[in-house]
């Protein structure tokens, strides 16, 4: 395998390439194990899936699995010349639509790149690079993959307080890049209440109403 990362749930996913007919014939080829060291069913074609994403052919280079269960596969088609190759899979192995209508990416860098995912979600590629002619031994480059906020600890359904009280709202998310939130009473933005918790000190009648908190990435 080009490549392996550990999901949070403990079990492996591993990204290569795959053909049955020759190299014209090479597609992204990928396979789960369980922690145990047995094949995932679960997942595509008895643990294994090979996919056709572009006209061209493709290799796997870089996968990443990531808190919402979903993986980010980074690779190169050539359809024809070299592209970069991202594509986004659900946790069952299928293809996830939403993340691109089409997932080549001009890079100009060359077959020899490798491909490393950042725990922020960037897409580290090093390589040659080669454009119009002029070739240079080195390049790095970096994408920003975006990744929709998964909040995993909500705040309290109901919370009451005395008149002259204090009470705090949190709430905990991951996502790529950061998220940020925007906390709202009564469906109105709260002015400054951009944190992961909102705190209420000396409590008015005012305060009372609807609380909820609004958690969103810059590109989802």
């Amino acid at each position: 395998w080009h490549a392996v990362d550990i999901q949070p749930d403990g079990k492996i996913v591993g990204v290569a390439y795959s053909y049955d007919n020759g190299w014209s014939d090479s597609r992204i080829a990928m396979v789960r194990y369980n922690t145990d060291g047995t094949r995932d069913t679960s997942f595509g074609d008895d643990g294994s899936i090979r996919s056709d994403l572009t006209p061209g052919e493709e290799e796997g280079y870089g996968i990443m699995a990531l808190s919402n269960g979903k993986l980010m596969v980074a690779g190169t088609t050539y359809a024809p010349g070299a592209d970069l190759l991202l594509a986004r899979y659900n946790s069952d192995g299928s293809v996830d639509t939403t993340f691109a209508t089409d997932v080549r990416y001009r890079s100009y860098l060359e077959n020899d790149t490798r491909v490393v995912f950042a725990a922020d979600g960037s897409v580290y590629l090093a390589g040659s690079y080669a454009r119009e002619g002029e070739a240079f031994p080195f390049a790095l480059t970096r994408l920003i993959v975006p990744v929709a906020p998964t909040i995993t600890v909500t705040p309290a359904l109901a919370q009451a307080v005395t008149i002259g009280g204090a009470l705090t709202f949190g709430v905990t998310a991951t996502g790529s890049p950061a998220p940020t939130f925007q906390w709202q009473r009564n469906g109105e933005d709260v002015p400054g209440a951009t944190n992961a918790a909102i705190a209420i000190t000396g409590a008015t009648q005012a305060h009372a109403g609807v609380y909820r908190v609004v958690v969103s990435t810059p590109f989802t």
